[in-house]
Order: C-alpha cells, then sequence, then structure tokens
C-alpha cells in the first residue's frame, strides 16, 4: 500500500529500480572517493564495470562511451508470492543462430471461377 493501490511488479517497475541502484552505486563511489561534483560522479560513473544489479541484469559497464548496456536478453517473471523475480530463460545472445522453422506446405491455388456469359441484346 505505501507504493500504490494494485501496484503490481512489472517490467517498467524492474527497469527503474536497477537504474536507481546504478544512479545509488555510481553516487556512492564518487563521495568515498570524496569528490560528489559532477567531474566526480562523471570519474565514478567510468569506473563502473561489470555492474550487474544484484543479479537482476547482464553485467555491464561505464568505462568506454558509447556506453553498451546490453547485448543480451533473458525473460524474467513475476512472482508474487515471494515479491520477487524469477528467471523464465537465461541470457541470450541476439546474434546467436536462430533454428529454421519448419517449411510451410505448399497452397494450391484454388480453380479460377469461369467469367459469365454476356447476355445477348434483347430482341436478337
Amino acid at each position: 500500500k505505501a507504493f500504490g493501490e494494485g501496484a503490481r511488479p512489472d517490467f517498467y517497475t524492474l527497469m527503474s529500480y536497477v537504474q536507481g541502484r546504478i544512479a545509488l552505486e555510481i553516487a556512492k563511489r564518487a563521495i568515498e572517493a570524496g569528490d560528489i561534483s559532477r567531474t566526480g560522479y562523471l570519474k565514478a560513473l567510468q569506473g563502473v564495470e561489470k555492474y550487474d544489479g544484484g543479479g537482476m541484469l547482464q553485467p555491464v559497464g561505464y568505462a568506454k562511451f558509447p556506453y553498451v548496456v546490453g547485448t543480451k536478453t533473458r525473460i524474467l517473471k513475476p512472482d508474487f508470492a515471494k515479491k520477487t523475480w524469477a528467471v523464465s530463460a537465461g541470457y541470450a545472445d541476439p546474434s546467436a543462430p536462430k533454428a529454421k522453422a519448419p517449411a510451410a506446405a505448399p497452397v494450391k491455388a484454388a480453380p479460377a471461377k469461369a467469367a459469365p456469359a454476356k447476355a445477348a441484346p434483347a430482341g436478337k
């Protein structure tokens, strides 16, 4: 109830939570380094490597720009009873070879309908 009546875990909630954890981790590192300025935050950001959000996402890093924060995907499903997420399918590389679909059976063309005969002009 603290987060709204009927709130349910979904992808957007999960990703918002993970983004918040990343931001807090970077701020923590900047504070520990004694530089919470914009430059210090950026330096802390660039020091993040193999961050996995507590196992919720593929390990990501921010050492190089542009940041590549995800190259694989996996399927999670909410476990409402435990108020957590369960892995349905492990990480998959989108460039992995795809299984070939079975060939479809040939479709037979329907026989063509004959054009209706033209009526002869009246009186002939």
